[in-house]
């Protein structure tokens, strides 16, 4: 017997906003690949720049690249690689996404430890910055407003707290000294346990600039990726830090090493990241993370098809893989404004509405547990008069199945969902 999952949706109840967590983590340019057009069927909101060039290919924002000689003379412009850099963040820009930008290194060997000399690494950060907001050494004007310092200390061997946090304080205190209105965070921890906690406790204690915090949510269900994010939600609303943003700066369907080593799990891994399961997942954790408190924005991990191991939303020629479209009825979602009431009843379903000026949206996920979803609306406004059914499954990407007319305050709609769905009301 399936089951029947109710949505009850009311439009009159304005809740907050839809918050922007359809960011990408790099491009929309990557070595042997544009996804410009791609990135605005998504309305990528953000774009955060880490491992940028794959972990293996160039990695175009790590400091170590862009400054490639620490004996070098920081202030001189030819000791800095700007050109590759300058590439990808520019073809961001134009692209009309915020930037976050990720001062640190990548999981590549020996540059993934602490700098030895902080002050001088912090110049360079500077110099960085200046480069891309202020116009030194034939620079840009990007307006790069959030920094994130740094990424996983929670992973390094032999890495304690205190050389963490000491370097955390180092370079967010050089960063405001230079520019107080830019947006320091971190530190990317890979979950949130003891190393995250005490991080927050040792910036709150000595009064450090931490304007949002960051953690990765991977996991093979949307519930195992977020619960790291969670307990952070719950661990901040006790204290008196709530006001702390949260920032997911890296997510997927990606749990345990092994499936990047293990060639029948990397197949695996491989197939259920373009598959219309990987689709449901990435819908489902938009879901989920709109609904939870203190999350203000998150990135996918990764947009770059030809040398990441982990992009779903494409096949490595650039081509649309079934998770693209999750992002796509998200930024329908996004794009109303205003998040309104919305209540769910049934297992596997996740479920947000919003409305703006002259339209509204509902999306519904559904994960593993196929069954009949009524879609109650009530107070619909004035100024609506149609909804158009959009499907995404196994023969459809997200397409409309069906227009209705709305008449009255009150509309329901009963659609018959698969194991892994994602529906999408569009009202206008």
């Amino acid at each position: 017997m399936t089951e029947r999952k109710l949505i009850e949706v009311d439009f009159a109840s304005v809740t907050g906003q839809i918050k922007p967590l359809h960011g990408m983590c790099n491009g929309p340019l990557s070595p042997g690949a544009d996804l410009s057009g791609m990135f605005a069927d998504m309305g990528v909101p953000q774009v955060r720049f880490a491992d940028a060039g794959g972990k293996q290919a160039g990695l175009f924002v790590n400091v170590s690249h862009v400054f490639p000689d620490m004996s070098a003379d920081e202030y001189d412009p030819k000791s800095y690689r700007f050109g590759p850099t300058d590439t990808l963040l520019r073809a961001a820009a134009e692209s009309g996404a915020e930037m976050i930008y990720r001062l640190g290194e990548s999981d590549n060997g020996w540059y993934y430890a602490l700098p030895e000399n902080v002050d001088k690494w912090v110049r360079v950060c500077v110099n960085i910055i200046r480069h891309y907001n202020d116009g030194w050494a034939d620079g840009m004007q990007l307006g790069i407003s959030r920094l994130e310092i740094w990424a996983v200390p929670d992973t390094m061997p032999g890495l304690g707290n205190a050389a963490a946090f000491s370097f955390y304080e180092r370079v967010a205190h050089g960063l405001k000294s230079y520019d107080p209105a830019l947006q320091i965070g971190g530190m990317g921890f890979a979950d949130y346990g003891a190393m995250a906690r005490e991080f927050i406790k040792y910036c709150k204690k000595k009064n450090l600039p931490l304007d949002f915090v960051t953690v990765c949510a991977y996991g093979q269900t949307p519930s195992e990726a977020l619960s790291g994010a969670q307990k952070l939600s719950a661990y901040l609303q006790k204290s008196d830090m709530a006001h702390l943003p949260i920032f997911v700066c890296e997510w997927n369907c990606v749990k345990a090493q092994t499936q990047l080593t293990d060639p029948a799990r990397k197949r695996e891994m491989d197939e259920q990241l373009r598959s219309l399961r990987g689709a449901v997942f990435c819908a489902s954790m938009l879901l989920k993370m709109q609904g939870t408190f203190g999350i203000e924005a998150a990135a996918y991990y990764d947009a770059q098809p030809q040398v990441s191991t982990t992009c779903g939303i494409c096949d490595r020629y650039g081509n649309p893989a079934k998770p693209m479209h999750a992002f796509r009825a998200y930024d329908v979602l996004y794009r109303q404004g205003a998040a309104v009431w919305c209540d769910v009843h049934g297992s596997g379903v996740d479920a947000a509405a919003s409305i703006g000026e002259r339209a509204g949206a509902v999306m519904v996920s559904v994960m593993d547990s196929p069954g009949l979803v009524d879609i109650r609306m009530n107070n619909l406004p004035e100024n609506v008069y149609s909804a158009d059914v959009m499907i995404l499954d196994g023969v459809r990407d997200l397409t409309c199945v069906q227009t209705l007319p709305l008449m009255g305050m009150s509309r329901q709609i009963c659609i018959s969902a698969g194991k892994h769905s994602l529906i999408l009301i569009k009202l206008y």
